[in-house]
């Protein structure tokens, strides 16, 4: 029984050790969210392109409600179109802020705001605006989730521009409301598996040591019961008389 103890310990072990690798080469979330409580209903004219990058703008608005119902957020993407003024990041963050103070009457909404480039073939500058109601959700890593999956789709060549935007936002909002397994999780998984294998080891050598105590006390009494007595009863009466 030891032996198989020790076995399905390593192979539980190694099984943890596999997930943990995979985890890791992974986007994941390392702390749960609780979702909204939403103050308003889902807005579905949330998407503005100027560029003319999304090719069903009515389809991406309906789609981002996925995101919302996940979260309790509500998702806006603005594509503007390019800027001669804005000739700095620190301009364009500026105007996506006051951006979201002229068209947005709520802090439960994510604005994700695109800066076109004067070359349609040069990739535009990206960034974001949070409601204050809504950083207990996308918060600094939910943010880095967001921009991850927002990288990897953008240069997917079998992604339409709206299937990149919806993608995005529904894998960031499964990732980010689903906290997955980390290194400390693994951790107390592991002294958990060590502590139940070192009890099941106690008891099992108890009840060893105990079984040999009883056979041991067995045996003895069997032969205390199966040796003759010395001597005689006419020998005792002799002794004493």
């Amino acid at each position: 029984m030891t032996v198989i103890m020790c076995i399905f310990f390593f192979v539980v072990i190694g099984g943890l050790v596999m997930q943990s690798c995979s985890v890791n080469s992974d986007v994941r979330s390392t702390r749960n969210r609780e979702k909204l409580e939403a103050s308003a209903p889902f807005r579905n004219d949330c998407v503005v392109d100027e560029i003319g990058y999304v090719e069903n703008v009515s389809k991406l608005s309906s789609g981002l409600q996925d995101f919302y119902d996940e979260t309790g957020i509500q998702p806006y993407i603005v594509l503007k179109a390019y800027d001669s003024s804005l000739t700095s990041d620190a301009a364009k963050e500026q105007y996506a802020q006051q951006w979201y103070e002229e068209h947005i009457d709520n802090e439960t909404t994510f604005l994700y705001m695109y800066f076109a480039e004067a070359s349609e073939d040069a990739v535009g500058y990206m960034c974001y605006v949070n409601g204050t109601a809504v950083t207990s959700v996308m918060d600094e890593e939910a943010v880095s989730i967001f921009w991850n999956y927002l990288d990897r789709n953008w240069v997917n060549p079998n992604l339409t521009m709206t299937d990149v935007f919806l993608h995005t936002f529904d894998q960031t909002a499964k990732t980010i409301m689903d906290k997955s397994t980390t290194v400390e999780d693994l951790v107390w998984v592991v002294l958990l598996i060590v502590l139940a294998v070192v009890i099941i080891l106690g008891v099992v050598i108890l009840l060893r040591m105990k079984f040999k105590r009883d056979k041991e006390k067995a045996e003895e009494t069997e032969r205390i019961l199966k040796t003759p007595l010395s001597g005689t009863s006419d020998d005792l009466k002799d002794k004493y008389l």
